[in-house]
């Protein structure tokens, strides 16, 4: 009866692990070699030991180890599933915070800032009037507002596709996959300037400024010092476009997420998104092909919705270039005829951004060695300690929509309780959408205008690679 038992527990636990689901690779090789203690390679990082010392008194105990030795004996596999599960894969890299941004990963949080870590599970929050950029690590950027939560659960390579699962907590959250399409000419200036310069020496606009500036000769400076005409913008687009043909011969895999809400799941592939969502309140969301923005044939997009319910299985497909209103219990949504002004404000942020696209194409040139090994499983383990996935990858994508489906529908009834219990009467309006995730960008983008042409922008043209170096660090957008 207790072997029974322990069976049945693990068959649970297994069904609901990341690296189970259709033609599993483990089960197969297990099958092949026949052994009851399969076991593959270390990942990278890892040691061959399994066991967790970090609680002497547990590991030594004779008597868990003989119960714990009862149940593995049950899952021939029990050493591969343990490795997988106490690998955390990375996920991306923070390029910049402005304010207090968190990442929970553990019992404590970490401050974010650039080039932090993100790993599988971590939980990134900003606080008030604090904003994040993101690059994951096939390129796509994602940009947090403020008083935001989302957690990025997982990623898994395939030999075609790269696939990510993150959940919106609340908040406002925009999520670009890489197109590997060329930008169209800018005619107007960056659109969220508040976290610019950024820390990387040769993306910002004034290393192409210095550039353009410091080739011409002494007559033509002086007429560019009295003239108001904007340098180096050309000279930026063109070196983006330049990276991103470079890094398209070798980065050609496609991009799907699920970004999953409380109140409803969107499933995607190869198109960007923006989503809100507002504790017990509507979540609104819109897809965006950002055909004004780039130039080119756009790769095959598909996006779907799957509401709540325990029985409501359905999924809806989404058109571009509409919001969508979806009600707080996830059983109906709806297209916005009318989009709020702070809704439509909102977009502006992400309309034209160079130079978090320059940083992104750099770190993905930077990162070749680790796509051209993406398409060997044993190098992409023990180098990089990443698993390529197969086609057990659909099954793994048809579990998590019915099973956050599930699970999501019982939190909407807990938060309800919640919130109904624990409201007081005069205790502030939350969940709605206002002015507060996107006004102090938004006041910064105007405020960009006017300086730019005061001392500080003047003077980086004229400056030795060196005194540009100190000019970044004191003004990087750092806090």
């Amino acid at each position: 009866m207790q072997k029974t038992l322990w069976a049945l527990i693990v068959l649970l636990c297994a069904a609901a692990h990341p690296a189970l689901g259709l033609d599993d690779p483990v089960l197969m090789a297990i099958k092949a070699t026949e052994k009851t203690d399969y076991d593959i390679p270390p990942l990278k990082d890892r040691s061959r030991s399994l066991i967790r010392w970090d609680d002497t008194n547990a590991a030594l105990d004779i008597r868990r180890w003989i119960s714990e030795r009862d149940m593995r004996d049950l899952e021939p596999g029990w050493k591969v599933r343990q490795r997988l599960a106490a690998q955390p894969e990375r996920v991306g890299k923070v390029i910049s915070c402005i304010g207090d941004c968190r990442i929970y990963r553990g019992l404590f949080p970490n401050r974010a800032r650039w080039l932090s870590r993100i790993e599988e599970g971590d939980e990134i929050h900003t606080g008030v009037n604090s904003y994040l950029w993101l690059s994951l690590i096939d390129g796509t950027l994602v940009r947090i507002a403020p008083e935001s939560s989302v957690s990025i659960l997982e990623v898994n390579i395939t030999p075609d596709e790269v696939f990510f699962q993150a959940r919106m907590h609340q908040g406002y959250i925009h999520w670009q996959p890489r197109s590997g399409r060329s930008q169209k000419p800018m005619t107007a200036p960056e659109t969220d300037p508040l976290f610019l310069p950024l820390m990387d020496t040769t993306v910002n606009l004034e290393w192409f400024q210095r550039a353009v500036y410091q080739s011409q000769s002494d007559q033509n400076q002086i007429s560019m010092t009295t003239s108001r005409e904007l340098l180096g913008y050309e000279q930026q687009q063109q070196a983006l476009n330049a990276l991103t043909a470079t890094n398209n011969t070798f980065h050609k895999r496609a991009h799907r997420f699920l970004l999953v809400g409380p109140n409803g799941s969107l499933l995607g592939k190869n198109i960007a998104t923006s989503f809100f969502y507002g504790l017990s309140k509507k979540s609104f969301f819109k897809l965006n092909t950002r055909n004004e923005e780039e130039v080119g044939e756009r790769g095959p997009w598909t996006a779907e919705f799957w509401y709540r319910g325990y029985s409501n299985d359905k999924a809806e497909p989404i058109t571009t270039e509409e919001w969508f209103a979806v009600a707080a219990d996830g059983r109906t949504m709806e297209v916005m005829t009318t989009v709020p002004p702070d809704l439509a404000v909102s977009e502006l942020m992400t309309k034209r951004i160079p130079t978090f696209m320059l940083v992104r194409e750099r770190w993905l040139a930077s990162a070749k060695p680790f796509w051209d090994d993406a398409a060997k499983p044993d190098t992409l383990a023990q180098n990089w300690g990443y698993r390529l996935w197969g086609s057990e990858l659909e099954g793994r994508i048809a579990f998590l929509k019915e099973y956050t489906r599930r699970i999501e529908t019982t939190g909407l009834r807990s938060i309800d309780r919640l919130l109904q219990e624990t409201r007081r009467e005069g205790d502030p309006v939350i969940g709605e959408f206002d002015s507060r995730y996107f006004s102090r960008s938004l006041d910064h983008y105007y405020l960009s205008f006017k300086r730019r042409h005061n001392h500080s922008k003047e003077s980086v043209r004229d400056m030795s690679f060196l005194h540009y170096y100190g000019w970044m660090l004191r003004n990087g957008r750092q806090q």
